[in-house]
This record gives C-alpha cells, structure tokens and sequence, in this order.
C-alpha cells in the first residue's frame, strides 16, 4: 500500500536506552526535495502529547520533548505533498530534516469518528495516530463531538494548521468536514428530509480549483422503515449532485451511509440511487491489504457502510483507493498496533488519492470532461 512508502520500520529505532530523562530540543527542518526551504510548513510532533509548530523563514520549526523515547513527527504544507511520519529515537538536542514532495495528488479521507463513544485517552491517541499516518488532506466526518473533546479542539491539537467546520445538526453528535485547504461557503442542506444533513463546504483544491466536499451519515438499522428513510436521505443527496453536475461544478462526497451495496439484507437502495438522477457520482472501490472492503467489522455483522463518491470529473484521476485497517494491514509501521483501528473507531478509515491535473490547463480540462461525461449519461449500472 503505498501509504507506507518510505516509512521507517526499522526494530532499533524504537529501542528504548535507559537514560534519566531531560529536556531536547528538537530542530525539524522542512524542505523541497531540492533542499529549499519550505516556510509555513505544519510539523507535528509527539502524537501523546502534541507540539505544533509552522515552519520559519530557513523551513525550521523548534520544539521541546522529553528525551529517551521515540517521538511520531509529520509535516504537512498545502502546496507539497506528503512525506512518511517519521518516528526517531530523542537522546538530546537534534535536527530532524522532513522532505517533502512537488505535489502530485490529493487524499481524501471518510472517517465515521464514534462520537457515540466515550472519548478516552485511549481512543482520541489512537485516532490522532491513524490520522498522522494516513495524513489526508480532505476528512468527510461522521460523528464528530462537540463536548467532551469538541471538534474543534481535536483539529488544534492533532491536526494542526487545518480549517473545519461542523455541522449544527442532530445535538452534539455531528457530520463534518475537516481540510488542509481553507474552507468557505459552509451549508447544511435537507435537514427536513435527512436523519442528519448533508453537510459541506467549498474550497480551492490546487491546480483543481473551486471544489465542494459533502459528508454524510445516513439512518442506521437493517429494518424497512430505516431502509426508507436511507433511500429518502440519498435521493436528495443525488438530486443535491445533480444541481452542481448541471451547473458544471466539481465536487466531491464521502459517509457513513448505512448500506451495503453487496448485502441486500440492508434493504434500502442507496448506491443505485446515488449514481442516477444524473447525479455525476462514481463510486471509489478502497480495499484493506487482503482485499477486503469491509468498513464495519462487530460481533453483530461485517458489512461495508462507508464510502467515497466523486464528482465524474475527477473519475479519470481516482489512482488508489484503500480501507485502512490495522488488523490487516501488511508493512504495519510501529507505532500503530494490530487494534489501533478498533481503538480509534468501530469503523475503519477510508481513503482514495486522486492525481491532481497539471498546469496549466487542468481547471478546464476537469470541467470539460464534466461536460463530455456528463451528456446523455443520466443512467448507468452501479458501481460506475
């Protein structure tokens, strides 16, 4: 899974000296791959206790950690891709050089959160954990908080640098989006229609251009009733699509939407609805490291709830689609653990990475294959 590539797996990194603990600090500088500074990059450190810093002028960012430990530490910048976490062994003062990347693509990411959990300790690390690793630039949310540990909070102390915005529908348990990109123009729609919303905001994807992301969280439970209300709640998701696919928009959804499409035992139809009505929506394929799309996996059922549609414009581009899942997960880098997953949420996080066009003529080329694809195409067999 190329998630992992050049990450550091190496046993002795981790091996812990005893040594009588001290203050270090930590120089992490960010660079281009051609040794240029990159000022204003994010750099994480200490994923149990994080220290944020934005890179300076010279790429440098300071921080201050315990020594005799390994430490987990990533930088992030908008315009750059994404390099692997880096996890070193801090015996005193030291630099910590991170490369990163000409941009090549975007990650998109769709995390049903469990906010219907207790957030401990335990679970917030290891969720701030998988999302260090994975590193997205775009999060549809589901169940997000806003008590206990708030979004907002969340987003400051472990995904620091992004913008989100959050839903003010269904009490404290909320659908949002969380972006490296600044966001604007944020919107609820169908509260009438859905158990939730359809939730989202635009934003400037680059050498894409004015992009809208949607997150959703359809009703839950395998009953009649239930399947009626998800096969309502997608109508107007697709008919919500439709409006922008007319309109030659780009956009992108992602959610717990409740529906198996393999399992007809759920009962309601949202996959076929979603990629009819002219909506525009093709449906991503992620699988774990063995092939399996399962998202849910409980005692009661093993099903594939989550999902990420994109706008047919972006279909061409979709290059990698996986289910990140600990359990099965091959090259697995040390600081996650086979439960990690489990310990986050009980339901796994999903990606897909899609090749962003290049310049300069990549906003128009986007909105014409929009246009190509989009005519006398109204109707097509699922999972297109």
């Amino acid at each position: 899974m190329a998630l992992y590539a050049g990450a550091i797996f190496l046993s002795s990194l981790c091996v812990t000296p005893a040594a009588q603990a001290a203050s270090a600090r930590v120089t992490v500088r960010v660079e281009t791959t051609l040794a240029q500074p990159i000022t204003g990059a994010l750099v994480w450190v200490n994923v149990d206790a994080p220290s944020n810093a934005y890179a300076d002028a010279s790429g440098n960012a300071l921080v201050t950690v315990t020594t005799g430990t390994n430490y987990l530490m990533v930088a992030r910048h908008a315009a750059y891709g994404r390099a692997p976490a880096q996890f070193p062994f801090i015996a005193g003062d030291t630099n910590i050089t991170i490369t990163l990347p000409v941009r090549t693509s975007l990650r998109v990411v769709s995390y049903n959160m469990y906010g219907m959990s207790a957030w401990t300790d335990t679970k917030v690390k290891a969720l701030a954990r998988m999302l260090w690793t994975v590193q997205p630039d775009i999060i549809f949310a589901q169940e997000t908080r806003t008590t206990t540990l708030a979004l907002s909070v969340f987003q400051t102390r472990y995904l620091f640098g992004y913008t989100n915005a959050q839903s003010t529908s269904w009490g404290d348990i909320r659908n949002a989006v969380v972006s490296i990109f600044p966001l604007m123009n944020v919107f609820s729609a169908g509260t009438a229609v859905m158990t939730r919303d359809l939730f989202g905001a635009e934003t400037i994807l680059p050498g894409v251009g004015n992009t809208t992301i949607m997150s959703v969280h359809y009703k839950a439970l395998k009953d009649a009733s239930s399947a009626a209300t998800r096969d309502d709640e997608a109508r107007f998701t697709a008919a919500y699509c439709s409006n922008l696919n007319a309109r030659a928009k780009l956009y992108l959804l992602g959610g717990d939407m409740n529906d198996d499409v393999s399992d007809p035992t759920w009962l309601s139809h949202v996959h076929q609805i979603l990629t009819n009505y002219n909506s525009g929506l093709w449906r991503t394929e992620p699988r774990d490291d063995t092939g399996v799309a399962a998202t849910y996996v409980s005692t009661i059922y093993t099903s594939r709830l989550d999902y990420i549609y994109v706008g047919q414009a972006f279909l061409p581009y979709v290059q990698a689609a996986s289910v990140v899942r600990t359990a099965t997960m091959t090259n697995r880098p040390v600081w996650l653990r086979t439960t990690s997953s489990n310990l986050a949420s009980d339901h796994s996080m999903i990606y897909a990475d899609i090749t962003l066009v290049p310049e300069p003529a990549c906003g128009l080329s986007l909105l014409l294959l929009s246009l190509l694809l989009r005519r006398g195409r109204a109707h097509r067999p699922v999972g297109h």
